[in-house]
């Protein structure tokens, strides 16, 4: 037995023992209130490892559905079944795909979409949010693998707030980290590390090979026992008279000096 199908649209779903059930419009004879076609429900069909349920259709001030996602719907025998198609609202809101390119996308209010480019073979995750009274966002949130430019091959993920990882192919091939002002950054090159911005360490430290460090002594205790030498050692000096002392004493001990930079 074959079956026949027809498109319609998408007006209602829901899970019944967790089967996705959509019920579609079919159009049916003209009743008394004008075209209100009648409805029923079909089980959803999708293609192996994908669920996509329709959202509910948009409707105008008669209570007439103006915008829904399509349903191609069918019957073998007293059994009915339904595919859900494109959405109509969500279209515009999406990239268009180009030869070969696959998108990924939700299709409520606020639609976010994996497009994977069919050239390069590039991968875009797009968030919006934060979005207005008229549904417009103000930010979004991304993670984008580009490969379609030999030698600069990146990845970046991207804060809405500005905050952002970036790695970098090509020169010194850096991975770069920066707060949302990007007026502090950490920066992993061939040539090492670079910190740019203020810099806060709490905790231990230790610097240079893990089993032969050696503890470093803090500038005020430092300070206090070379100090309390000075003082000692001019004691010694001018009882001793004519007796040149043992070492040179300074008149005072400077701070250890910091280099600002431009960069």
């Amino acid at each position: 037995m074959g079956i026949v199908w027809d498109l319609g649209v998408a007006t209602f779903s829901e899970f019944k023992e967790k089967v996705l059930n959509v019920s579609s419009q079919l159009f049916g004879p003209q009743t008394e209130g004008g075209d209100q076609p009648s409805g029923r429900g079909f089980r959803s069909v999708q293609p192996l490892g994908l669920l996509a349920r329709p959202a509910d259709p948009d409707k105008d001030s008669q209570g007439r559905i103006s915008k829904a996602a399509g349903l191609l719907y069918g019957f073998i025998g007293n059994r009915s079944f339904g595919i859900p198609t494109t959405d109509p609202r969500a279209v515009d809101k999406i990239p268009p795909c180009r030869k070969g390119g696959t998108n990924l996308h939700s299709t409520g209010t606020k639609v976010s979409f994996v497009n994977i480019d069919g050239e390069d073979g590039s991968v875009v995750i797009y968030v919006p949010y934060d979005h207005n009274a008229s549904g417009v966002p103000q930010k979004s949130m991304a993670i984008a693998i580009n490969v379609g430019t030999a030698g600069q091959e990146n990845i970046q993920v991207r804060h809405g707030s500005g905050a952002a990882i970036t790695m970098l192919s090509g020169g010194k091939s850096p991975v770069i980290i920066n707060n949302r002002q990007d007026n502090a950054r950490i920066i992993v090159d061939d040539d090492g590390i670079k910190l740019n911005g203020n810099l806060t360490t709490n905790g231990g430290q230790v610097s240079g090979d893990v089993t032969s460090a050696q503890p470093l002594a803090l500038y005020p205790d430092l300070a206090t026992c070379i100090g309390q030498i000075i003082a000692a050692l001019t004691t010694i000096a001018g009882a001793a008279g004519s007796v040149v002392p043992p070492i040179t004493i300074p008149t005072a001990l400077p701070k250890p000096a910091t280099k600002a930079s431009g960069s």
